[in-house]
């Protein structure tokens, strides 16, 4: 009986990638990330709209709430100070805006559109003629939590992107009863409630 011994010849094993394994997955990435970066970008501008839209609705509420637990009539105001659109509650009815009043601050990107928008038709019969707001205008909010004003109409601020239309528009609406709404609408489309 002869036993043979058999040698394999050893080669040595390799960790890590090739220079061509790491340039041809640099690609892909790249790649994907050219796809993705419009699609990124376009959900961050309209997240940024919603919030904004969001924070004014809740400015209105505060409003509100001050009014009625304070059993008087409170003002909300629209103002441009520095280019920077402001929002913000009178809380201590000074007739300005002061560090303590509650407030939103749009960023510098956006602003509260006059005009521009899409028609409020789509939104309908008891908002088809609201008093858009432009800076310096305001909002009485009476003890009831009501508007306080000579016309039954709603008010409204439109928060836009002015030189991106394209990312749409969110409206802010109060009714002359104190029913506050968020709305959006597509460039030239129609509004849709959202709360």
């Amino acid at each position: 009986m002869e036993f043979r011994i058999r040698w394999k010849k050893q080669t040595r094993r390799q960790d890590g990638f090739s220079l061509l394994e790491a340039v041809v997955v640099v690609a892909v990435a790249l790649v994907l990330l050219a796809v993705a970066t419009p699609n990124l970008v376009r959900s961050w501008k309209t997240y940024k709209l919603s919030t904004q839209a969001s924070l004014i609705a809740g400015q209105l509420d505060t409003a509100r709430f001050t009014a009625v637990r304070r059993d008087r009539t409170i003002t909300l105001a629209y103002v441009v100070v520095g280019g920077n659109s402001i929002i913000y509650v009178d809380a201590n009815n000074s007739g300005g805006l002061d560090r303590t009043d509650p407030q939103v601050q749009l960023p510098t990107d956006m602003q509260i559109a006059n005009g521009g928008f899409p028609g409020t038709a789509t939104m309908g019969a008891a908002y088809a003629a609201p008093v858009v707001m432009a800076p310096g205008s305001t909002i009485q909010i009476n003890s009831r939590g009501t508007l306080q004003a000579a016309g039954l109409v709603p008010y409204m601020f439109v928060v836009s992107y002015p030189n991106q239309p394209d990312y749409g528009f969110r409206a802010i609406t109060i009714s002359p009863m104190g029913e506050i709404r968020v709305w959006q609408a597509a460039n030239n489309g129609a509004w849709k409630a959202t709360s």
